[in-house]
């Protein structure tokens, strides 16, 4: 999160734990969140990260090191 930040990115981190993922993803989709950046149990031991894109809702699954790369 704090690479992102140092490159002027702005970045929301989301924990509360009262609410699913679902509604989560659909709140922050219907505010205009361009990119979504979803991290679970198995992407810390894998060291990934799934980016989800607004426009098209492609997904993509990236190593954590390349998240300032290809977001740029």
């Amino acid at each position: 999160m704090s690479e992102l930040q140092k490159q002027n990115i702005r970045v929301k981190f989301d924990n509360r734990d009262k609410f699913k993922p679902g509604f989560k993803f659909n709140e922050y989709e219907l505010k205009g969140v361009p990119l979504r950046l979803a991290i679970g149990p198995k992407d810390v031991s894998d060291g990934t990260v799934e980016i989800v894109r607004r426009d098209n809702f492609s997904k993509e699954t990236i190593k954590r090191n390349d998240i300032v790369k290809v977001i740029k």
